[in-house]
């Protein structure tokens, strides 16, 4: 969910270091991988369809255009829908009417919309570029404690909302399942890596 950090702790909202991409600097990864002038792998070529990747480009500009607020706006949205969540954060204490001038909140909010839109920079890689980053970074979430792997689901229903809201009458049905084909990778991945790292350590 875009943390990485000490045990127990959800709020050090800095990318995990991988061959992809550096730490703190997500747009290293089209640069590495050149996705323009490479053939799409199979893989890649079936997550998502032409039509499905024109809507995800069109409708991310009207987001990235205040994308720390709407950040903002869909960690309160999974902390409304589960309220446990927000107890893996320093922040927790904080008051939910006070949470947008926290510094931290602010952080991991803007933190995790890069890794939105780190995936909007790479719709024609997702598997063989964005994919490793966010097994990476479901690696992360094994130390924090009281993380549950559902906690995933509840930020994929939550982003939708939010992303509904904003949109207004541009989230059609083609481009809400546009946003669901591309949140469900996201998240499939981030369990993906969450399931790994538990097995690794039961070893």
């Amino acid at each position: 969910m875009g943390c990485s950090g000490s045990v127990g702790s959800a709020d050090s909202v800095t990318p995990p270091k991988t061959d992809h991409a550096p730490q703190d600097n997500f747009t290293s990864v089209e640069d590495k991988n050149n996705r323009h002038s490479s053939p799409l792998t199979p893989t890649d070529a079936n997550i998502m369809t032409p039509e499905q990747k024109s809507i995800i480009l069109s409708t991310w500009k009207v987001i990235e255009k205040d994308q720390v607020l709407i950040g903002k706006k869909i960690f309160r949205q999974i902390f409304a829908y589960n309220p446990l969540v927000k107890s893996l954060f320093k922040f927790r204490s904080v008051p939910d009417d006070h949470l947008f001038e926290d510094p931290l909140f602010k952080a991991h909010a803007s933190n995790f919309m890069q890794i939105v839109s780190e995936a909007t920079r790479n719709l024609d890689t997702l598997e063989t570029s964005y994919a490793p980053i966010l097994i990476n970074l479901g690696h992360t979430h094994v130390r924090f404690r009281g993380f549950d792997p559902q906690y995933f689901d509840v930020f994929f229903s939550s982003i939708l909302i939010v992303i509904e809201d904003v949109l207004g009458a541009k989230f059609t049905s083609v481009a809400r399942m546009a946003w669901k084909t591309l949140l469900q990778f996201i998240v499939d991945k981030l369990k993906e890596g969450y399931i790994k790292e538990k097995e690794l350590m039961a070893e």
